[in-house]
């Protein structure tokens, strides 16, 4: 993997305004946060071999898990945007130096989150808050034999409560208004991590980038290891090392 490293002196960050600098900031640290949770949601859609069924339970949970989170982060970064680059008036002085593509995005991201839409419900009715109302509706469909599954483990991190999985999955495929599993996986994998996150990153990239073009920088190409992103497996159930220092 071949990586160029940027360098820039705090007296150059220092020539921005103070709106400018805070936008730098946290855009790239939104930015950061939503490419490394996109990662997670690549490695637990990645499927081992001889996979067992309650090792795909765990993976599933996980991903649906992921996908609310970065529903959620699509959201809490779109009102940063609003409040940082809207609010501020920064817009005013960078939106003509945007190129097309990042013109269109942030005029498709304002025109989404200004109406209720799929990743506003999930960020507030599942990954940053849980909807007493939904999960009672969930609840009031259950029949009477419907069974419930917990896998208890030999230690702690592989006790999974399967039951809830099922029910948080439920709600979140309800969100989308599709009539089945298909349809609904669809709908999230087009809408959250498709069309939305790709208008957020075009809009973040190019405007990172246009806030620093002017900056002066020293550049270091570094060549290193790095593996494939098809080969990483984020499996839910693991075993513990028989000897570790590590300490959470």
């Amino acid at each position: 993997m071949k990586l160029s490293i940027l360098k820039f002196n705090n007296s150059e960050i220092n020539q921005l305004s103070e709106k400018e600098r805070i936008a730098l900031f946290q855009f790239g640290h939104l930015h950061n946060e939503l490419m490394w949770t996109q990662k997670h949601l690549l490695w637990v859609w990645n499927q081992p071999q001889n996979e067992s069924d309650q090792a795909l339970d765990g993976r599933i949970f996980a991903f649906i898990s992921t996908i609310g989170r970065f529903a959620g982060l699509l959201r809490e970064t779109y009102k940063a945007i609003d409040k940082i680059y809207f609010k501020t008036q920064l817009s005013k002085k960078y939106h003509a130096q945007l190129d097309s593509k990042a013109k269109d995005a942030i005029k498709e991201l304002k025109k989404y989150h200004s109406k209720k839409n799929l990743i506003r419900e999930i960020r507030n009715k599942l990954a940053f808050h849980s909807d007493f109302n939904l999960f009672g509706s969930y609840l009031s469909d259950i029949s009477d034999d419907s069974v419930y599954q917990f896998y208890s483990g030999e230690h702690a991190g592989n006790n999974f409560f399967k039951f809830a999985h099922d029910a948080n999955a439920a709600c979140m495929l309800d969100l989308t208004g599709a009539t089945d599993v298909d349809k609904a996986m669809t709908i999230l994998r087009k809408e959250v991590v498709g069309v939305v996150a790709d208008w957020t990153f075009e809009f973040l990239t190019s405007f990172l980038i246009l806030i620093l073009q002017n900056t002066s920088r020293i550049r270091e190409d570094v060549d290193f290891e790095a593996p494939l992103d098809d080969k990483i497996v984020l499996p839910f159930f693991t075993e513990p090392p028989k000897e570790t220092n590590l300490s959470l």
